[in-house]
């Protein structure tokens, strides 16, 4: 243990002698403003803070170097002290450990008030960790009890730091002069970090301190923990630091508490609606906790106040969920999935199919929004792809196809100039994949889910990813020997063609064997399935661009 530098005070009754103060990290940072706060000597100090928000470090460091000669009794409460007898029981002990005069056949509460009643002399109070006295009804009267020492003794200083609100902060506001340094007070800003970082040895970029306090809220002990790593490439450990914040998390006791947490943590932001659907629970006593504890962000927006977690403590949450509550996630991932849904926004209700692992959810999403995820997702896709079983993608045509073609998909220049309308034209697939008719073979899936690929694109304003696509289907034909699927890919290559002003490649695609077979010239005049009336349009423009005399029978048909 280690104390200040300074002689004993005397009172009107002992010697106090300077305090025992605990062993905090040698690298302590506080903003000046918290330190002036602390110098002023208000009656009444509270910090207030979650878990390693450094209050006990800002307490030592500022006693240290503290100019002033006030004697000072530091007090670190434990579960001991949660019950109020407990609470004056843990106080009177200390009190008498320092040699203040307390009478042991009194009752603990009144040998605390008798004792620093009867000092004349300036005294100063810290208890630490005071979270830990009574947290329930029972600390309201310890409240009462400490304020009134205060009101009643201009020379009595009570300092106490905590990490929840307590009635002595409020009541105390009202009645004395009071200071609340709380989380915006005790955290750091980037010089702050490119000291600690300093001071730890640890190499830090200017851009790379301001960084870390954008994504951790300038949380000191979330911000040490990660500095521990040494890896240039990746300053801070996010491993280090879920770790920490799920203890922290485990400090707040409430399993009601955790459970919204780690739910709200799945959306990059949410409501007070969308909190009571995740949870099941009216949001805004958690909400007052979360902000209290320099948890969220309050976002004011044109739909109204939403919140969101500092972007390394939404991870560090959501790394929590995804490996401590199985039947959690899945949860919290199903009314995602419904909320995306009623909003018709596919892409997210993919992602939290694939995050909850509901595959069968998975396949079933894609293949009823395939066109609108190629064309305006195409990288929700690929991380299904990535992040599905083996033996999933396997069994799902359209997941194959993305396999083999993701970096096509994704590819910027192949990417159509606007999406496949999210409801539009479901029976496109069904027109497709039946034909031809009357029994006879008609396309495999794989090549299904290329050409309405090609239809998509086609339709999005991109003739190159159309022309790409399309031709895929023509080889997957031509490979699996599945000659319905080889007519349907040359059919739409040869409408790509033409509308890519290209009439000898079209061309050269009606002309060939499979193609010709399934739509020999003439046959498509009048038709009305889809295949029929493209085969028709690319025969037409063929004519036009060629300037050839049958161009206007080839316009009427």
């Amino acid at each position: 243990m280690e104390g200040q530098n300074r002689g004993p005070v005397m009172t009107n009754r002992t010697t106090i002698p300077p305090p025992r103060l605990p062993r905090v990290a040698g690298a302590i940072q506080v903003e000046a403003g918290t330190r002036e706060a602390l110098d002023a000597r208000y009656p009444l100090t509270v910090l207030r803070g979650a878990r390693g928000f450094g209050k006990t470090s800002v307490l030592v460091h500022w006693l240290r170097a503290a100019g002033d000669d006030i004697p000072t009794i530091y007090v670190t409460l434990d579960h001991r002290a949660g019950t109020e007898d407990g609470f004056w029981t843990t106080l009177a002990t200390a009190l008498g450990a320092v040699g203040m005069d307390v009478d042991p056949r009194q009752e603990a509460r009144a040998q605390v008030l008798e004792a620093i009643g009867q000092v004349s002399s300036p005294l100063r109070l810290v208890l630490d960790d005071f979270h830990f006295a009574a947290p329930r009804a029972a600390g309201a009267g310890i409240d009462d009890d400490l304020l009134d020492l205060v009101r009643n003794d201009d020379g009595f200083y009570l300092v106490v730091a905590g990490r929840v609100p307590r009635l002595l902060e409020t009541a105390g506001a009202a009645s004395v002069g009071t200071v609340l340094l709380g989380p915006q007070d005790l955290k750091l800003s980037a010089p702050m970090v490119l000291a600690l970082a300093e001071a730890l040895q640890v190499p830090l970029q200017e851009s790379c301190a301001r960084q870390i306090v954008a994504d951790l809220g300038g949380w000191p002990g979330a911000i040490r923990a990660g500095l521990t790593n040494t890896d240039p490439e990746n300053v801070v450990d996010e491993r280090l630091v879920a770790g920490y914040l799920e203890a922290v998390l485990r400090d707040h006791g409430s399993e009601q508490l955790r459970t919204f947490v780690l739910s709200t943590a799945v959306p990059e932001d949410f409501d007070t609606d969308l909190a009571a659907l995740l949870t099941d629970e009216p949001p805004a006593a958690a909400l007052r906790v979360l902000q209290l504890a320099g948890f969220l962000r309050v976002l004011h927006g044109p739909d109204g106040v939403r919140y969101s977690y500092y972007p390394a403590i939404r991870r560090a949450f959501r790394q929590v969920l995804e490996e401590s509550h199985p039947v959690l996630k899945q949860q919290v991932h199903e009314r995602l999935m419904s909320t995306a849904a009623e909003a018709q926004n596919p892409a997210t209700v993919l992602r939290h199919a694939a995050r909850a692992e509901l595959w069968d959810a998975v396949c079933a999403v894609v293949e009823r929004n395939w066109m609108q995820l190629l064309t305006a997702a195409p990288a929700a896709l690929l991380q299904v792809v990535d992040a599905a079983p083996a033996t999933v993608v396997d069994a799902d045509p359209r997941l194959r196809v993305v396999r083999k073609h993701g970096a096509v998909l994704t590819d910027p220049a192949l990417s159509p100039r606007a999406p496949w309308p999210v409801d539009d034209d479901p029976a496109l697939a069904a027109d497709l994949g039946a034909w031809p008719a009357g029994g006879a073979a008609r396309p495999d899936p794989q090549g299904l889910a290329l050409a309405l690929w090609g239809s998509a694109s086609l339709r999005g304003g991109n003739p190159d990813a159309a022309i790409y696509a399309f031709n895929e289907a023509r080889v997957h034909g031509h490979g699996t020997g599945h000659r319905a699927t080889m007519a349907l890919g040359g059919a739409g290559l040869a409408l790509a063609h033409a509308l890519n002003g290209e009439p000898d490649m079209a061309d050269h695609v009606l002309r060939e064997p499979d193609v010709r077979a399934a739509f020999p010239p003439g046959s498509a005049k009048g038709g009305h399935h889809r295949l029929a009336t493209a085969v028709t349009l690319a025969r037409a423009m063929i004519a036009v661009d060629r300037a050839d005399p049958a161009a206007d029978e080839a316009i009427g048909d």
